[in-house]
């Protein structure tokens, strides 16, 4: 059996935290992405579309928290700046035993406050995963959809919207949608350099 310990012990505990919004449309808790597969998720695409280590680090531990916390949805109706103070409640908990932990909040704080141009990135591509994620759950059946308008509503870089326009268009094996994703993201990031 794996046995991690620290921050990364953390982030393998979140497979046995399920996505609430999954949850919320229907998908059963067998079949549920945890928040560890979408963290994973976020994390590659990071790596596909920057080819950088900062982004996919950043993305490993956006929903750190929610090991903590749970995975609060806008329909837990929680005021935004409640949300906030228990995750960050949760990651000074998480992160203030070690001796990497001030950088690991500071990572996290970055990708909450959402101001640089790496974490207004990695939001985009948090919200991206999801209809990805969704386009899959849409061959299993499920009515995902809602994902879709909000998604292309967060999106503001010019090749994230055309990734998630090529996506929507619904031409590939919607079980493979992942695969084909991260495709995209490599080619966006050669034609970027």
């Amino acid at each position: 059996m794996l046995e991690l310990k620290g921050i990364a012990g953390a982030i393998y505990l979140l497979r046995d935290v399920r996505r609430q919004g999954w949850l919320d449309r229907g998908v059963p808790e067998e079949r549920c992405e945890s928040v560890f597969d979408h963290s994973v998720h976020a994390s590659l695409a990071g790596y596909h579309f920057t080819r950088k280590f900062y982004i996919p680090h950043m993305l490993l531990v956006h929903d750190l928290s929610e090991l903590i916390v749970g995975d609060i949805t806008p329909h837990d109706n929680i005021p935004p700046e409640e949300k906030r103070r228990r995750e960050t409640e949760a990651m000074h908990d998480l992160t203030k035993d070690y001796s990497y932990g001030q950088e690991v909040m500071e990572l996290w704080q970055e990708y909450d406050q959402g101001q640089t141009p790496e974490a207004k990135i990695a939001k985009q591509l948090d919200k991206l995963d999801a209809a990805v994620k969704a386009l899959v759950y849409e061959a299993q059946g499920f009515e995902v959809s809602e994902f879709y308008p909000y998604t292309q509503r967060k999106l503001t870089d010019p090749d994230l919207q055309e990734i998630l326009e090529i996506l929507l268009r619904k031409e590939h094996d919607l079980k493979d949608s992942h695969g084909v994703y991260f495709r995209l993201l490599s080619e966006r990031c050669q034609t970027r350099r």
